[in-house]
């Protein structure tokens, strides 16, 4: 197969992607610092920065 075909075949694809991406309507945009942990007692906030800083894949842990 030619060049050609194959970006062809990949810019398809990615307007395709974004397409569904647009029209899945999927909810805001939201950030952990935004988080009212006065709010959500339940909520810990050092392991969930702990997890949101993703330390644990460098450490090749699972997180659970």
């Amino acid at each position: 197969m030619s060049p050609g075909f194959h970006e062809k075949l990949r810019t398809t694809l990615q307007r395709s992607w974004e397409t569904l991406l647009k029209s899945a309507v999927f909810p805001g945009h939201k950030l952990f610092e935004g988080c009212d942990f006065k709010f959500a007692s339940g909520i810990l906030r050092k392991p969930l920065n702990e997890l949101t800083s993703l330390a644990f894949v460098e450490r090749v842990e699972d997180p659970l």
